[in-house]
């Protein structure tokens, strides 16, 4: 419910990006909510004396919350005055938290052109046996867990790591043709997926490498 006296701002985020009107709540050391999406269907963003203290969405609260928010670049807003909550998910400071969620926005959008779900399965090829496959040091620990089997959530919680990390990884894996995306294990005959291990790549790699050597010896 709006309190009596309370003032409002209402837009797009096309008309006023996310990231400038949290900066204008909190350079103006206002109290108040931001309602992303229509009666904030899609979230929220709690201000206080200009601090972030609270972001949820129906699928977060906190940092990821925010990130969530950043993803989305026309829909709706109303900022309400004098409007609380009782719930405190941020303490950090409100520009670096802001910095942050944006870069990791951007970041998510540009996985999200290969990878649109986290149930998907990462599945080796037969042609990641080449030598010229370069593969980053980050990148190492997350295809040492591809089997063909696991889904991408259940990689990153193996891995302790966040799944866009993992994202990132993969995404590497698969512009070199290391591996497909499938929603189960099988796959067509044409791109015949060696249903194997990350580790299982690896002794491949080195065999390939110790046959080059050798042709290059002759």
């Amino acid at each position: 419910m709006i309190a009596p006296g309370s003032m409002q701002l209402e837009g797009t985020l096309d008309q006023f990006p996310l990231d400038e009107l949290i900066e204008l709540a909190v350079g103006t050391m206002v109290t108040g909510v931001i309602e992303i999406g229509s009666g904030g269907t899609l979230g929220t963003i709690f201000c206080r004396d200009g601090r972030l203290y609270h972001v949820s969405t129906r699928n977060h609260a906190s940092f990821d919350a925010l990130c969530e928010l950043f993803a989305e670049h026309s829909a709706p807003f109303r900022f309400v005055s004098g409007i609380t909550s009782d719930t405190i998910t941020l303490w950090h400071d409100p520009y670096i938290l802001v910095s942050q969620a944006k870069e990791q926005a951007q970041r998510w959008q540009q996985v999200r052109e290969y990878i649109h779900d986290l149930n998907l399965v990462p599945i080796l090829l037969d042609k990641s046996a080449r030598a010229s496959v370069q593969i980053s040091e980050s990148t190492w620990p997350i295809l040492a867990v591809v089997d063909g089997q696991r889904s991408i959530a259940e990689m990153a919680m193996i891995l302790g790591q966040v799944p866009l990390e993992v994202c990132v990884g993969l995404c590497e894996l698969q512009q070199q043709g290391v591996i497909m995306f499938a929603t189960r294990p099988a796959a067509g005959p044409e791109t015949r997926p060696l249903q194997t291990t990350g580790a299982a790549f690896f002794k491949r790699v080195a065999l390939a490498n110790t046959e080059s050597s050798q042709s290059s010896s002759f």
